[in-house]
Order: C-alpha cells, then structure tokens, then sequence
C-alpha cells in the first residue's frame, strides 16, 4: 500500500484516534476508554463501511461546529469592532449631509439630452 492510499483510507481515523484518546484522558486522567478507542480504530482499518459512517459523523461534527465557532466570532468580535468603527472611525463621507440635489425648470430636448 502506497502512502497516498494509506493516508486517504487510514489517516483520518488515527487522528480521529489520537485526539479521542488524549480528550478522553484529560477529562477522566485514567485509561477506561482507550481500549474502545483502540478497538474502533482496528474496526476502521478492516471495515471501509465503519470509516464511512465516521466520516459522515465526523463531517456533520466539523459543520456543527462551525456554525458555532463562525457565530461566536461573528457576535462577539466581528460586531462590537463594526460598532465601534462606525461610531468613532467613520470617514466624513459617508455621515448624512444636506443634500446637493438641484430641481431643473424645464426637460431637456431630446436632440441634445445633456
């Protein structure tokens, strides 16, 4: 098996592998879970069906999260900058002003229209 078959077919699963295991050992500090994790990577290896299913929960995972993480940025950084830029940075420009719209008398003929 060449590198590129291996990366594309087994990759994702030993990250998805390493990263559960070290999540899992921060929040319980034992080792009850591993042998879970380490079966459900042996099952991935041999089984292309079970790599399907954890791409599929994975992606749903990966969209989930996201939204989450693009809306807290959105609300609580990306707002209160725009706020704050428009209220203390904003060019003269764009401020309202009196108008400068002049009202013509007559239409213009239309052999000459300007």
């Amino acid at each position: 098996m060449s590198w590129t078959e291996f990366k594309n077919k087994h990759l994702f699963s030993v990250n998805l592998a390493i990263v559960a295991g070290f999540l899992l050992w921060q929040v319980r500090k034992d080792f009850l879970f591993h042998p879970i994790i380490i079966g459900w990577l042996i099952l991935t290896f041999f089984s292309a069906k079970a790599r399907e299913k954890e791409k599929a929960v994975m992606l749903f995972v990966g969209k989930v999260n996201g939204m989450i993480i693009l809306s807290v940025f959105y609300f609580l950084i990306f707002s209160p900058f725009s706020v704050f830029y428009r209220l203390f940075f904003r060019h003269g420009s764009f401020r309202k002003s009196a108008s400068t719209f002049e009202i013509k008398d007559s239409i213009s003929p239309f052999d000459r229209p300007f």
